[in-house]
């Protein structure tokens, strides 16, 4: 009898025994279970996700309330009313996400049920201004606020606020797993037509500790970063920016080499 192969296993037979059929098909079957693709690789949480383009919607121009500026597919996640342009009118500031099933990605994970599907529809930033008759849409942004990249991503938008006049926008890049929140927060104001990105603020949280902050002030253009850690003190540096260039909500990208020095890539 010829010896059986499974890979680079050899079964030899055992010969003159009543269980040599029995025998051999058990060991075939328990290097069948060692060999065979475990279903974890489906649950790894670094999986990068093939994110369909983002269909940016028509936005009305005009509306009478927040609703008229959330299109078809879209729902409203976010307003909040505040006077932008100093008429003493109430204005408005709108988050919007989408509601396409293409950017629901399922998580297939017999090991761990509770998992969350991940979402991630992107997010839209809208402001309108008061005016007779109803609101008049000065701005809006689809790109700002980031889509989850990966399985182990939470929907980052965290929240918006006004306060003086100045517009707050807060979204959070953490692991859905990990106790470590890279919060941003955007600071904008309105200026001659355009709501401008007046400061950018950073804080890296390692459970309920901040390790690090980055404070752009754009009026200045000045930069104030911090750090400490269990190993080394507190420190803080301050420097001026090498270009300070206007940058209005959704009029224009901002540089890469404008988002370097805001100590962007150091919140990665």
């Amino acid at each position: 009898m010829k010896n059986s192969r499974i890979g680079l296993f050899s079964l030899k037979p055992i010969r003159n025994h009543q269980s040599t059929p029995n025998c051999t098909r058990l060991l075939v079957f328990a290097l069948l279970a060692v060999l065979a693709p475990s279903s974890h690789a489906e649950c790894e949480m670094y999986k990068m996700l093939d994110l369909p383009p983002i269909n940016v919607p028509k936005l009305a121009m005009h509306g009478n309330t927040a609703a008229a500026f959330v299109p078809a597919q879209w729902r409203l996640v976010d307003k909040v009313e505040s006077d932008f342009n100093g008429d003493k009118l109430a204005d408005l500031a709108l988050v919007i996400v989408g509601t396409d099933p293409r950017n629901i990605f399922k998580h297939d994970c017999p090991e761990s049920p509770d998992l969350e599907d991940v979402d991630a529809n992107p997010h839209g930033l809208i402001v309108a201004l008061r005016q007779q008759g109803g609101y008049r849409r000065v701005a809006q942004d689809f790109v700002l606020i980031p889509r989850p990249q990966s399985m182990e991503n939470d929907q980052p938008y965290d929240s918006l606020a006004v306060k003086k006049g100045v517009l707050h926008l807060v979204y959070n890049d953490n692991p859905s797993w990990r106790p470590r929140v890279d919060t941003r927060t955007y600071l904008f104001r309105f200026e001659k037509g355009c709501m401008r990105l007046i400061g950018l603020e950073g804080k890296y949280l390692e459970g309920p500790y901040i390790t690090a902050t980055v404070s752009t002030n754009f009026l200045t253009g000045k930069t104030i970063s911090s750090s400490v850690s269990e190993h080394t003190p507190y420190s803080e540096q301050t420097h001026k920016l090498k270009s300070n260039p206007l940058y209005c909500l959704g009029n224009n990208k901002m540089p890469e080499a404008f988002k370097e020095e805001m100590g962007e890539d150091s919140f990665q």
